[in-house]
């Protein structure tokens, strides 16, 4: 006759499989797309601090800084996203949609965004210079 595994220990060896399943580290792709999800979340929430952040090499005057604070993004559409075949770059066309609090007028942009995979860190940075707002 076969013995069974007692309900308790199922839920042990469960638990134990889905925590091993947790210790992985996500795929450069993963952390791509989550990247590119936060960085649209901020835009369209105001929090340009974080896309700040995610743009290496391009730094931002304090008047630019200054700006920002009057402009709302209503928009974020991804149009086109592709990735080099050394998977080390990619790109996306975005179209952003603002306005100037002070005018109201809604503006659009096309921003053609340039990403690259830095592999010590399992980061993706920008490349591309923030957008400039008018």
């Amino acid at each position: 006759m076969r013995r069974r595994l007692p309900v308790r220990q199922w839920f042990l060896v469960i638990f134990l499989a889905a925590l091993a399943g947790c210790t992985t580290t996500p795929d450069r792709f993963e952390v791509l797309d989550n990247v590119w999800k936060n960085y649209e979340k901020a835009m369209l929430w105001g929090e340009y601090s974080y896309c700040l952040d995610a743009h290496k090499g391009n730094p931002v005057t304090a008047k630019q800084l200054s700006h920002l604070k009057s402009i709302k993004v209503t928009g974020y559409e991804v149009m086109k996203k592709e990735v080099t075949p050394d998977k080390n770059i990619a790109r996306q066309l975005v179209e952003i949609k603002y306005y100037n609090k002070a005018y109201a007028v809604v503006r659009t942009i096309n921003v053609d965004q340039e990403w690259l995979y830095e592999p010590k860190s399992n980061q993706w940075v920008i490349l591309t210079p923030f957008p400039d707002f008018q």
